[in-house]
């Protein structure tokens, strides 16, 4: 009774959401079990528990279980009832049995990335769902109180039994947009103190203790802080203070010692916070201030690395050294919380002297999950990642901010591997940060994911590796082995492509189609960052054909006049083409079956994927996107200088749009003596 009593009254003293209290509903799940809890074979196996929050007992005969959710009854309940009150624990080990002690195991096994869980009754309908979530080893997943609705990672996790007395803290509000001013209450599940911060550090015994209510309140006029701090080459000056959120992080002590894990909100409090972001997810990234800004420590300051060369500083520090950890908030653009996670940020990519940067986000065991488990892409089905850039737009960034993303949506279904994004609104420490895109981190894992692979069958080469002499051993393997391309190149440099046979021997090594598809591409918007820089080819396995990989087009659209075919069929070396990264099209093109080929693709796409209609419908889609929210961006950094100056870049990628294609067709018209004309061409 005592229980009932101290459980009913956190729910009162917090305000905390409950679920319906006439359903069973998953209490607890651990996916990666190492040494919490034996079966009776004595195997770790995955486990759920379910917990009844009636006063009546509940027979689950026919009720289903599934970590599929096309399947919703994977897995049927025998005649097995949960106490008033009470716990069920199941294993999910694939065993598929009930013993005599009505010890049960499902037939499917979790995975240890994380997996969503629905639990239905006889009749079919979704009692309950637990949303995917990945952890590490022997950490649970599961509600913070029983059948209440916040969901939290917990390292003492409680099989069987009541998750309110194990260390934690409850909070009134979940993080997210507020339209208004609120009280936030905070109470210890087994009465330890409670200590916390406010501008991202982790509370240590030196915090503040919180004794009552905290005041949650808009910061609209809350003064910029972090915002003023030299992030690059100059100073920031944001022309007027930026939004803000609130962000509370807290722990529970005993004795001058942690009890709990770091819990970490943040609160939007305006009336407008729904309608500010409409078109955006919002991202929230919280770390202690000295990651990122100490002169000795902070990865996204000049620093004590800073020796006055553009390419200095701090934030040109790599390797795990240079990894801090944080946590991410991501909302979703109704203003809803979707997830939140104990992550690893490094700053990502070759220009990082600007004052906003990108940042690698890496998901590892050590800070609680392995990966992150969330539908970020559109495009992808799989949902599962070890590692997602939070992007500036790079060498775009003082231009539309999305011409790098738009291109590769221009070129979703050619043969390449592209790399999908979304744009993100990113605050750091509760401090507006101004757009981002959440895009793809280019690895074996991200190229095995998308395609059903295996990791270590996959391997990644920049182009030319194999073709430099003078390179020390290894250069340009990004991920597994070099191996046939390296012979590749062998070949190419003893064989005339001239011969038809030997062409076909290329086909061997190269997914032509892949390669014509890439080239095209890259032409067509005249990467003038290419084809020294950005230049990759992926394969599987040891003698898997290997095709190209299509990403970072922020220096592409530029000059619809150049002459591309003349800087790639030049010789000699020409920043930024130097002569190895040209020598494979110029031998492809002693071919006349390729020139065919290619000339037949290139008018195809002239026709569809690269026509002016579809080109100027993805700039407008993007624009869109953005149009909402430049303006804040611009106030922040300044860059753009303006939005009339943003508004005139995306005229002249317009202006790109309309006249590429006639100087193209000229040109090709021109290099194989021919009328180039795609409308004579038929197309699949």
């Amino acid at each position: 009774m005592k229980h009932k009593f101290i459980l009913f009254t956190i729910f009162l003293a917090v305000g905390a959401e409950v679920l319906p209290q006439n359903k069973v509903c998953i209490n607890e799940v651990m996916a990666d079990n190492r040494h919490t809890l034996q079966d009776e074979d004595g195997d770790f196996s995955p486990w759920i528990e379910l917990y009844n929050p009636t006063d009546k007992k509940i027979n689950l005969q026919g009720y289903g279980i599934t970590n599929d959710p096309v399947a919703g009854f994977k897995w049927k309940f025998p005649a097995v009832s949960i106490p008033a009150k009470g716990y069920l624990l199941l294993f999910a080990s694939g065993k598929n049995r009930v013993n005599k002690k009505n010890l049960l195991h499902t037939d499917f096994i979790l995975n240890s990335d994380g997996q969503a869980i629905l639990l239905t009754n006889f009749r079919g309908e979704v009692m309950d769902k637990i949303p995917a979530a990945s952890c590490s080893a022997d950490i649970s997943f599961g509600r913070t109180l029983d059948g209440a609705s916040d969901l939290e990672r917990m390292s003492a996790c409680t099989p069987g039994n009541s998750n309110n007395g194990s260390a934690g803290i409850v909070f009134s509000h979940q993080s997210g947009f507020y339209p208004q001013n609120f009280a936030l209450k905070l109470i210890s599940k087994n009465g330890d103190l409670i200590r916390y911060t406010l501008d991202g550090s982790v509370p240590d015994i030196n915090s503040k203790i919180m004794k009552d209510t905290f005041p949650v309140t808009s910061l609209l006029y809350l003064p910029d802080s972090i915002s003023y701090i030299q992030t690059g080459l100059r100073k920031p000056s944001p022309r007027q203070d930026n939004f803000k959120a609130n962000v509370i992080r807290a722990a529970t002590f005993n004795n001058g010692k942690r009890t709990s894990s770091i819990y970490t909100r943040t609160y939007f409090v305006s009336y407008d916070t729904n309608a500010r972001y409409a078109t955006m997810d919002v991202i929230s990234l919280i770390t202690d201030p000295n990651n990122l800004f100490n002169p000795d420590t902070g990865i996204y300051v000049p620093g004590v690395h800073f020796n006055g060369s553009e390419s200095s500083g701090n934030y040109y520090q790599k390797g795990k050294a240079w990894e801090r950890a944080a946590c991410i908030q991501f909302f979703g653009q109704s203003g809803h919380f979707r997830f939140e996670q104990n992550v690893g940020i490094r700053i990502q990519g070759k220009i990082r002297r600007f004052a906003q940067k990108s940042l690698r986000i890496c998901a590892r065991s050590e800070y609680g999950a392995p990966k992150i488990n969330y539908p970020l892409f559109d495009q992808r089905a799989n949902h599962v990642f070890s590692r997602i850039v939070l992007r500036n737009s790079m060498s775009c960034w003082q231009k539309t901010l999305f011409k790098d993303e738009c291109t590769a949506y221009i070129c979703r279904d050619l043969n390449v591997e592209f790399l999908d994004s979304r744009p993100v609104i990113v605050f750091i420490n509760g401090e507006y940060w101004g757009i981002h895109t959440i895009r793809e981190y280019l690895n074996a894992e991200a190229i095995a994911r998308n395609h059903n692979l295996v990791k270590d069958s996959v391997n990644i080469v920049m182009q030319g590796t194999g073709n430099q002499p003078e390179a020390m051993e290894g250069w340009g393997v990004e991920d597994g082995s070099a191996e046939s391309h390296y012979k590749m190149y062998e070949f190419l440099h003893s064989h005339d492509l001239h011969s038809a046979q030997n062409y076909r021997k290329i086909s061997q090594f190269l997914d032509l189609s892949s390669v014509i598809d890439y080239y095209c591409a890259e032409i067509f918007f005249n990467n003038i960052d290419w084809p020294g820089y950005n230049n990759k080819l992926w394969n599987n396995g040891k003698n898997g054909p290997w095709k190209q990989v299509f990403y970072d087009l922020d220096a592409g659209w530029m000059n619809p006049e150049f002459n591309t075919f003349n800087m790639l069929l030049s010789t000699g070396s020409t920043a930024p083409a130097p002569a190895y990264t040209k020598f494979l099209f110029q031998k492809l093109m002693e071919s006349a079956v390729f020139r065919t080929d290619f000339l037949s693709r290139m008018a195809c796409l002239l026709k569809n994927e690269f026509s002016e209609q579809t080109l100027l419908a993805a700039i407008d889609l993007f624009k869109f996107k953005y149009d909402h929210v430049i303006n804040e961006h611009v106030g922040r950094w300044g860059i753009p200088g303006s939005v009339t100056q943003w508004e005139r870049k995306i005229t002249y990628l317009k202006s790109f749009a309309h006249t590429r294609t006639q100087f193209l067709c000229e040109q090709i018209s021109t290099l194989f003596n021919v009328k180039f004309d795609p409308e004579t061409y038929s197309c699949p």
